[in-house]
This record gives C-alpha cells, structure tokens and sequence, in this order.
C-alpha cells in the first residue's frame, strides 16, 4: 500500500473538495429559458486527524462525505401578457421592436339628402273682380287741330281736325258770325267710315260786313234719328284784312265722361242713375237731357261742376233721372254746355244710346 505524506493528504483532500464543489455548482446552474431558480450549498465534513496519526488511521479515515441541502423557492407566476392584434408573439431571440398602434380617425357618417318634394299648389277660388271704369279720360270725340283757340284768321279757312263719321256717316262743318249766322257750311260723306277715325281738312270760305267779328269753328255728328252724337267748337277772331295767325287747339281730352249707364245698357224702373266725369268749358252749368227718338226730353238734369284744380283733369258727378215710358225705346242720354259768348248755341256734347224699358 502506498503511504501518502502528510502534507499530499492534505492537498489531496483539498483537491477533492473543490472538484465536488464545482460539480454541484454547474448542476445548479440555470439552463436557458427556464425560469426556476435553485440555490445549492455544499457542506464538506472531514474527520479531524491529529498531526501523530499513522498510515494506518490514514487508511480507515472515512471517505468525506458531502452534505448537500438544497432549497428551491416555487416557481414564480409569469406576467400576464395582452397581445393587441397588430403585436407578434414573444420570442426568445433578440428584444423585437415595439409594435406600431395605428390610431384610425373615427367614421363619421353624413346624413343622407333628401329628395325635395314641391308641394301642390292649390287655387283658391276668388271673386270675379268688377270692371272699374277708367279715370284717365279719353281723347275727345271729335278733335279740332288746327286753326286753334281765338286764331286770328282770313279767308278762306284751312281746317285740321280727326273726326268719326256719325250713323248717318256724315261730318258736319259750320262757321257762324257773331250773331249766329251761318257764314260757311258743309256736309262731309265719310259712309264707309262709318265706326273709325279719320282726318279730315275741309276749306271754308265766308265774307265778313266788316273788318273784324268774333267766329266759332263747329265740328258735329248725329246718329240715325237725326240727334245728337257729339259737338266740338273753337271759338276764333275773323278778319277781312291782315295775315293769319295761328293758335294751338285746347280740346285734346273728352271734356265730359259718362260711366254710367253705358252704351246700350237696358234701363228699367222709371230711374236712370248717371254718374262720370267732367271738365267744363266754360262757367255755364252742365245739362243732362234724356232724349226719345224724336229729340224731345224725357228728362232733364242741371249740374253745377267746378272747374278741376290741383293734378285733377275732371271732377265727377252723380245723378239720377225719372223717365215714364210706356212701351220699349231707344233714348239718348246727353251731356252739354252752353255758350257763354255773344254766340249762342250749344259749346260741347258728348251722348250714349241707351234703350228704356217701363
């Protein structure tokens, strides 16, 4: 047997020691990816010799016995982990870059257009208006332009005027002097005017007793029972010497306007009601004759109008006439003036027919 010295026992068991310590230590090192710790002691126990020992005691000296306590601690609950849809499973390489969260803008949804419906349209029934008659007073009948007002004028005379033939279709033209003679007439036939307007320039030639007389120029029309339709005058200075001289004429507007009744109208009762509008010529009063067939007046009214002032052209008036008749007939209602001058007779006339029942 081989007898080892003091001092290489030592070093033997030494020797032994460490290598036991070590192979503990590698198996309690960790091996990647487990997540348990172990902690590991190791206890060598060697039995005291004494320095006087002999080879013997060296060779029945216990093998040294290596008390190992271990103490493992549980192992510890992993983390829970919440993996968002766009994050990629753990791994164990290398750290993997965080995951990108895209932030989507919420939808918002626009209303959706609505059809546009036009509503139906329903009429409301109204009342038939009533026809007014107009205020703006018509051109005169019968319209003198030319010589005008207080023309100073020699023979003969050159007459302008616009005119409508009457029922019969003739166009009266008369020139009287101061006393009311007839210097010059005549009888125009204008038959297939009949309902139009035309103008007309007749030539009238007179012979005066003197140098000078006050004159009066007359345009007039009747219907067919010889009466009446409308008149039109100028009143002029005629002269035996001299140069003419003109004037302009003043009847442009109808001087009088009769709005009710209207042509035609049917009257019944015993009462006709007359309303219009009017301009006087002069200062006299206005008459209102009804006449029959004949000419003879049924009845008659007297009105006494201002001239207009201020921006009125007419002023209106209102009337009612008592007839009596005893059978149906075709009357005439008359508006006129007389002259105020040292010529006599009637100045301006405007009529309507009318028919006149019991």
């Amino acid at each position: 047997m081989i007898r080892f010295g003091k001092n290489r026992k030592r070093h033997f068991d030494l020797i032994l020691a460490l290598t036991l310590l070590l192979a503990c230590s590698a198996c309690a090192l960790p091996i990647p990816g487990n997540f348990a710790l172990i902690e590991s002691t190791a206890i060598l126990s060697t039995a005291a010799s004494s320095p006087t020992r002999s080879g013997a005691e060296l060779n029945s000296s216990p093998t040294p016995t290596l008390a190992a306590t271990s103490s493992a601690s549980p192992t510890p609950a992993l983390p829970s982990l919440t993996l968002s849809p766009t994050s990629a499973p753990p791994t164990s390489g290398p750290p993997a870059a965080a995951p990108t969260i895209t932030l989507t803008p919420p939808i918002t949804r626009s209303p959706t257009p609505t059809r546009w419906v036009w509503s139906t349209f329903t009429p409301v029934p109204t009342r038939t208006p009533t026809i007014t008659p107009t205020l703006t007073p018509p051109p005169a009948y019968l319209r003198i332009l030319r010589p005008g007002v207080f023309s100073r004028l020699l023979s003969p005379i050159q007459v302008q005027a616009s005119v409508s033939p009457g029922e019969d279709g003739l166009v009266l033209v008369e020139l009287l002097g101061e006393d009311g003679r007839s210097l010059a007439q005549q009888r125009l036939d204008y038959y297939e005017y009949i309902s139009l307007s035309i103008a007309i320039t007749p030539k009238l030639s007179y012979t005066l007793n003197g140098v000078s007389e006050l004159g009066r120029l007359i345009l007039s029309v009747n219907d067919q029972f010889g009466r009446k339709i409308a008149i039109t005058t100028e009143d002029l200075v005629l002269f035996s010497i001299g140069d003419n001289e003109f004037s302009s004429s003043h009847v442009i507007i109808a001087p009088y306007v009769i709005q009710l009744p209207f042509a035609d109208q049917i009257i019944q009762g015993g009462t006709l009601h007359v309303r219009g509008l009017a301009r006087p010529v002069n200062q006299n009063p206005i008459l209102l004759d009804l006449l029959n067939e004949q000419g003879v007046s049924l009845a008659s009214a007297q009105l006494q109008i201002p001239l207009p002032s201020g921006s009125l052209s007419h002023n209106p008036f209102e009337v009612d006439l008592l007839y009596q008749v005893n059978a149906p007939i075709h009357a005439r209602l008359t508006i006129r003036q007389e002259s105020a001058s040292r010529i006599p007779g009637t100045v301006a006339l405007w009529s309507v027919p009318i028919n006149l029942e019991p």
